[in-house]
């Protein structure tokens, strides 16, 4: 692990297919949903790179027994993202969505420390090339992020998705009135939750989020297939209500 080089085991990707390839999702999503905005992005940006090579516990274990060998397999890692960034950034796309699931439900699994130094300051490198092109920058990651979040936007971030183990009430205090924030109610309470329940989840995010300027409400861990028809009925009856500014 320690010895991977990513660009040599993977392949550095042409720039001109991908881009051709990125305009043409771009271009098929815009023929289906005229009115709506699509991003560019990269799921596997950096933490979930070494997620999908690894696994978690390898990855723990190579990252902390010599983080300055494994800081080279990030560097690798990091070169792969940056030419996917660059190859989006030849297309028409007007938002970037960076995704890479940095935590647990329950918090980060390195120190703060080990992030600081070798994640976001590579996320900064990222971003500062989406807005070299003035694009903007939507960061995605599940699990409780909430300490991190001053990082993320201090590395240039433009918004925020998260789900509900990362606050919203201060991402909404913090980053309200100039970010892009999209979430976070749970699809649990939408699956085991009575009526009552899902009214109350909906109105618990929108009365944090109404009146920031860049709110999208959304179930942020997703909606599965399982979910009892009523209860999607009683959410999205629920929502309508609310949604006015």
């Amino acid at each position: 692990m320690l010895s991977l080089d990513p660009v040599e085991e993977y392949g550095m990707p042409p720039h001109n297919a991908l881009v051709a390839r990125f305009q043409a999702n771009q271009d098929y999503c815009r023929r289906l949903y005229p009115h709506a905005v699509f991003s560019g992005g990269r799921y596997h940006t950096l933490f979930s790179a070494c997620i999908r090579a690894f696994g978690w516990e390898m990855f723990m274990m190579a990252a902390q027994t010599d983080p300055a060998r494994f800081d080279r397999v990030l560097e690798g890692f990091a070169t792969l993202t940056l030419a996917e960034i660059h190859a989006w950034l030849d297309t028409d796309m007007a938002v970037f969505l960076c995704h890479d699931d940095i935590v647990w439900a329950n918090g980060p699994v390195f120190s703060p420390e080990w992030y600081r130094r070798y994640i976001f300051p590579r996320y900064k490198t990222f971003w500062d090339a989406v807005h070299a092109r003035d694009r903007k920058v939507i960061f995605c990651a599940d699990g409780l992020w909430t300490m991190f979040m001053d990082d993320i936007a201090l590395a240039g971030a433009d918004g925020f998705i998260f789900e509900p183990s990362t606050s919203l009430n201060e991402a909404v205090q913090k980053y309200g009135s100039t970010h892009v924030i999209i979430g976070n109610a749970d699809c649990r309470i939408l699956q085991y939750g009575s009526p009552c329940d899902i009214r109350g989840e909906v109105t618990r995010c929108v009365s944090l989020g109404k009146h920031c300027p860049g709110y999208f409400m959304c179930v942020s861990n997703h909606i599965p297939n399982g979910i009892p028809l009523e209860n999607l009925e009683c959410y999205f009856e629920s929502f309508e209500k609310l949604r006015v500014r």
